[in-house]
């Protein structure tokens, strides 16, 4: 039950909106004044101001992927002068030709051996390791010069197993990479046309590799994915309360007095005025209306991790302002890359244009 002054104003929603309302005279309930209306011995005057509604969406952390994950193949090891293999020159897998060393190639007699076991410390292609266990090793001091050039100094599998600092408990796992290597039946057949590396399995060829490592290397930039919830509606609206004169002139806010706001996520608010607090309260009218629903979607958001060079290299997206990507699954729910080829795949809305239908 309201006792005293009780007005019900409805404000125009859907942008910025401002209103104001001026009370001189009231009407009174029956024995409360003379008569069935009374004239205020101040003008009251009340501004609202209604800001423009968005549409606010719960995140819900997933993963994050990697912008470009990429084959890399290698050929052999790494002489003291830091020549390596060279491998098919053709091959498009191949990066930047190395110093050319023929005696480090996999199969060369007495030479390295293309390695990728499940446990083994020094696989030819390296381990790959997560951000945060490099981070956590940086923040205990267990990572020698606080550098991540120094993590091979870390133990690998000193008994007993430290599982926040042994490399062997924090590895990605399968990151290894794998081998293809010339069996008998190769040697003997000559039979390289299905090789992956583009290796020649001739036993009487010196100066080629047997064995390929096929190695998995990431891109600088990740992606972190969210799950999009429900949609709710925020505004708020700001009222501001004046005292006038009779004739609604000279105003001003009494002493003590605070604009005040109202909205979705704030439904009611008190003024505390010396005998005469006001009582504010927000009710709504209806919801939204055509509310984009994301619930099928993720949102994409850039990630450098803290890598520096990965910072100077997309610096228009490291702050991730404005770059985000609301993006959709795949039938088998895998996740669609932006730019991925997919004909499975349903583009997502550009949640920065709300006229766009596709990003």
């Amino acid at each position: 039950m309201c006792v005293g002054l009780c007005p019900q104003i409805n404000l125009q929603s859907g942008a910025n909106a401002g209103e104001e309302v001026l009370i001189s005279q009231v009407s009174c309930a029956d024995g409360l004044c003379p008569g069935s209306e009374t004239t205020l011995n101040n003008t009251i005057k009340l501004t609202f101001y209604h800001t423009r509604p968005v549409l606010a969406y719960d995140l819900y952390y997933f993963a994050d992927f990697n912008a470009k994950p990429r084959e890399v193949v290698v050929y052999g090891g790494k002489g003291a002068d830091g020549g390596q293999c060279a491998g098919p020159a053709a091959l498009s897998l191949q990066d930047d030709p190395p110093t050319v060393d023929n005696d480090q190639c996999f199969g060369k007699w007495l030479g390295p051996t293309c390695r990728d076991g499940g446990r083994d410390p020094d696989v030819s292609c390296g381990w790959l390791y997560p951000q945060a266990y490099i981070a956590s090793l940086q923040a205990s001091g267990d990572l020698p010069g606080n550098s991540i050039e120094n993590l091979m100094q870390v133990p690998w599998d000193t008994p007993p197993i430290d599982p926040d600092v042994s490399r062997i408990a924090n590895v990605v796992p399968d990151s290894q990479g794998f081998c293809c290597d010339c069996d008998t039946n190769h040697f003997l057949f000559e039979n390289y046309d299905l090789s992956r590396g583009n290796i020649q399995c001739n036993a009487l060829d010196g100066d080629t590799p047997h064995a390929s490592a096929h190695c998995l290397r990431m891109d600088k930039l990740w992606y972190s994915a969210y799950d999009v919830g429900q949609s709710r509606e925020n505004y708020n609206i700001f009222i501001n309360v004046q005292i006038c004169d009779t004739s609604g002139n000279n105003c001003a806010r009494p002493d003590g007095m605070r604009i005040a706001s109202v909205g979705p996520e704030r439904p009611r608010t008190v003024l505390r005025n010396p005998g005469n607090d006001i009582r504010i309260e927000w009710a709504p009218f209806g919801s939204a209306d055509n509310a984009i629903d994301l619930t099928s979607k993720m949102l994409l958001r850039p990630n450098c991790h803290g890598n520096q060079d990965c910072l100077d290299d997309y610096a228009e997206l490291s702050g991730g302002v404005g770059q985000e990507w609301a993006v959709g699954t795949t039938s088998s729910g895998d996740v669609c890359i932006p730019g991925e080829m997919n004909t499975d795949c349903t583009l997502g809305v550009d949640i920065n244009d709300p006229e766009s239908e596709q990003h």
